[in-house]
């Protein structure tokens, strides 16, 4: 648990300590914990009272960990054969690909409370919110009264303080652990952020959706 509240103010030292051995049972376990407990004092707030259904939330408590473990696995896989590619120098596992991984995975964790606290706040009307549940954070705010298409709204959206707070931590994961330059370790933490932007929007137009709703907001 230390060592995630570090990773907040002193990445590289924390990453040092992936060196020697996998830690990301930890973040994991954090990050899905966080996100159910967020979504249920959503639920409790549209609700307007405390309400604790068992059934919902061990569907929620499935489905998270599911989307997580999967949606981390293929961020470390991707970089796993990326740097094996590149033979570094390093003998690098895929467990401490992963522990990297996850520990970014914090990141994403405060970034979706940030979300719900603002929403909730009530600052501006959800009716300006480029995406659904989603409060305007990036460069979304560019075009909160343009209606631009989904997938312009997902982009601009997606480049926010928490994207390259995630990216940037994640390169100096990847330096640090594996012994890639900082170029490269930037290089494939920016191709992270262009795939699964890609894959977004792709779905998006082939299923030729106008809307989009991210299940993770508010």
């Amino acid at each position: 648990m230390q060592n995630l509240i570090l990773l907040l103010a002193m990445p590289r030292e924390v990453f040092e300590s992936l060196k020697s051995r996998s830690q990301w049972s930890s973040s994991f376990i954090v990050v899905v914990i966080g996100l159910i407990l967020k979504n249920w004092i959503n639920s409790c707030w549209i609700a307007q009272s405390l309400t604790f259904n068992i059934t919902m939330l061990v569907v929620t408590t499935i489905s998270i960990t599911i989307i997580i473990f999967i949606s981390w696995s293929f961020i470390s896989t991707f970089l796993y054969w990326a740097i094996y590619l590149i033979k570094t120098n390093n003998i690098v596992t895929y467990n401490r690909i992963f522990s990297i991984v996850s520990y970014c995975g914090v990141i994403f964790l405060l970034g979706e409370i940030l979300n719900f606290l603002l929403i909730h706040a009530q600052l501006i009307p959800d009716s300006l919110f480029v995406l659904p549940h989603r409060f305007p954070i990036g460069l979304d705010v560019l075009v909160m009264e343009r209606n631009p298409h989904p997938a312009l709204a997902i982009l601009m959206y997606s480049i926010n303080p928490f994207t390259f707070w995630y990216l940037m931590t994640l390169s100096v994961g990847l330096s640090t652990v594996t012994g890639l330059s900082t170029t490269k370790a930037r290089v494939l933490s920016f191709m992270i952020y262009l795939i699964i932007i890609g894959f977004v929007i792709g779905v998006l137009l082939i299923t030729g959706g106008t809307r989009i709703s991210i299940k993770f907001g508010a």
